[in-house]
C-alpha cells in the first residue's frame, strides 16, 4: 500500500535512506528539527509544486528527492551545509585539480555523489535564505555562498552567472534547455556527469576559459558542443557517441588525465589542423 502523506513529530531528526521512497505524497512539511535527510528519503513521489526545507536542515543526501516531478520550487533555509555527499567538496579550495575530478581508475568513472534533485525535469526555482552561510541563489538556480560554482541549475536557466569557475556534478542533469545557454568567460571546469542526459537543440558554447572535463560530463546526451581554444584537460568517457564537437585547438595539445580512455567515445569530433 503507497502512503499519501505523513505527520513527523516535533524531535525528529533523522529522515532515513528510502524510508518513504515509492510512494504518493504530494506535499511534505517537516518540523524545524530535522537536520538529515538521506538518499532516496522522498524519491518518487509527486511532492510539489513546493518544497520547503527548513531552517534545521543541515544535509540531503544523494537522490533523497529523486523523481518528484511536480516539483516546481524548492525552499531551502538557513541551515544546509552538504547538498549530495558527506564525501564529496567541490568548493575545496582549488589547486591544480579541484576536488571531484578523481580518476582514480582511469578508464573507469567513479562517480561519487548525486544530486537530490535529479530527474525533478520540471524544477524551475531554487530559493536559499539569505542568511544560509553555505549557499545561495542566483537567477533561480543554486549556488555556493562565493558565486563560483554552480550547483544545481534548473529547466528555466538561460545564463550561468559571471564569475563562475565550475559547473558542479549533475547541475544540468535530466534537464532540457532549448534556449541559448549563455556561458561566461570565467568558466574553467566541468565535474563528473555535469551535463548527464541534458538536452537541447541548440549548440552549447563554451569559452576559451574552460580547461578541464570531467568524467562523464556528457554521459547519454545528444548534444552539438563547441569548446574553445583554452581546454588542457579530458578524462574518461567525457563524451557519448552522439555528440558533435568542435575544439578549437589541435589534438596533440590536449591532455588526458592519468590513463584516461575512450575520452571522446566515438563521438564527431574536429580540431583544428596540426
Amino acid at each position: 500500500m503507497q502512503l499519501t502523506n505523513v505527520t513527523f513529530p516535533v524531535g525528529v531528526e533523522i529522515i532515513g535512506a528510502s524510508a518513504f521512497q515509492n510512494n504518493l505524497f504530494t506535499t511534505v512539511n517537516f518540523p524545524n528539527t530535522v537536520i538529515n535527510i538521506n538518499s532516496h528519503a522522498f524519491s518518487s513521489n509527486q511532492i510539489g509544486p513546493t518544497l520547503t526545507l527548513p531552517d534545521s536542515v543541515e544535509t540531503i543526501v544523494a537522490n533523497s528527492f529523486y523523481n518528484n516531478q511536480p516539483l516546481v520550487t524548492v525552499y531551502i533555509g538557513t541551515g544546509l551545509k552538504t547538498y549530495g555527499s558527506e564525501s564529496y567538496n567541490v568548493f575545496a579550495d582549488i589547486q591544480g585539480l579541484p576536488d571531484g575530478f578523481d580518476d582514480p581508475m582511469g578508464c573507469a568513472s567513479m562517480n561519487r555523489w548525486h544530486d537530490p534533485f535529479r530527474l525533478c525535469i520540471n524544477l524551475e526555482k531554487i530559493i536559499v535564505n539569505v542568511n544560509n552561510q553555505n549557499f545561495k541563489s542566483i537567477n533561480d538556480n543554486l549556488y555556493n555562498k562565493a558565486g563560483t560554482w554552480i550547483v544545481r541549475a534548473t529547466k528555466t536557466t538561460t545564463k550561468i552567472a559571471y564569475g563562475t569557475i565550475g559547473v558542479n556534478e549533475y547541475a544540468f542533469a535530466d534537464l532540457e534547455i532549448n534556449s541559448i545557454l549563455a556561458i561566461p568567460d570565467t568558466l574553467k571546469y566541468l565535474a563528473s556527469n555535469s551535463f548527464d542526459s541534458f538536452k537541447s537543440d541548440k549548440t552549447i558554447i563554451f569559452p576559451n576559459s574552460l580547461k578541464i572535463i570531467s568524467t562523464r560530463s556528457f554521459y547519454n546526451t545528444d548534444v552539438t558542443i563547441s569548446i574553445g581554444n583554452g581546454l588542457d584537460t579530458v578524462f574518461s568517457h567525457c563524451f557519448d557517441k552522439r555528440n558533435t564537437i568542435t575544439i578549437n585547438k589541435k589534438a596533440s595539445q590536449v591532455k588526458y588525465y592519468k590513463n584516461a580512455c575512450d575520452s571522446f567515445d566515438k563521438a564527431t569530433v574536429t580540431f583544428l589542423p596540426e
